[in-house]
């Protein structure tokens, strides 16, 4: 007859080595799924960091609007505006965190506009251009400021600049447009 060899391994033990698998599954699970969540981690830090920029370089913006509202009304002496005039979250946040403003369209084409209202401070400290000059520059860039759309900017910017397929029937050059009309961009 046929007798059964003794087993290699005792049950006790191998109880144990399943235990030692699950363990291993565990942490191997773990690590992988840390792996795939950092880079959204991340990514949700740098959106929210963004949107508070965009929230205190919008405020600045407020007190600039209102500064100069009250200058045209009398309110504040043009002196005193020139003076005082601050943007303080913006020059903070453009010192700081530059990266935040170049990854993000809103936030970069106010820059442009609050960085003029810097160097039209120091021209008139310097004494390069009068008073009234720096006050139109500052109307237009104010005005410029306003016009700025917040939520979709990028999207709008892009598609200005894709190509759509012409569907007027029209052989004239100056009636056709590459660009999409406004309608077709608030429907997006």
């Amino acid at each position: 007859m046929f007798q059964c060899p003794a087993p290699i391994i005792n049950i006790p033990q191998a109880q144990q080595n399943h235990e030692w698998l699950k363990i291993l599954l565990t942490v191997m699970l773990g690590f992988i799924l840390g792996l795939l969540a950092e880079p959204i981690k991340r990514w949700l830090e740098w959106r929210n960091e963004a949107k508070r920029i965009q929230r205190a370089v919008a405020y600045d913006v407020l007190l600039l609007f209102t500064a100069r509202t009250s200058m045209k009304h009398g309110l504040i002496a043009e002196d005193t505006f020139w003076q005082n005039i601050e943007i303080p979250a913006f020059e903070k946040h453009w010192d700081e965190n530059r990266e935040y403003f170049y990854s993000n369209i809103e936030l970069i084409t106010k820059s442009f506009q609050l960085r003029m209202v810097g160097i039209l401070k120091k021209g008139i400290a310097d004494g390069k251009i009068s008073r009234e000059d720096a006050t139109k520059k500052l109307d237009g860039v104010i005005a410029e400021l306003m016009k700025i759309p917040a939520p979709n900017a990028w999207r709008r910017f892009r598609n200005q600049f894709r190509r759509k397929p012409a569907t007027q029937t029209s052989a004239s050059p100056e009636e056709k447009s590459d660009l999409p009309d406004s309608d077709s961009l608030d429907g997006q």
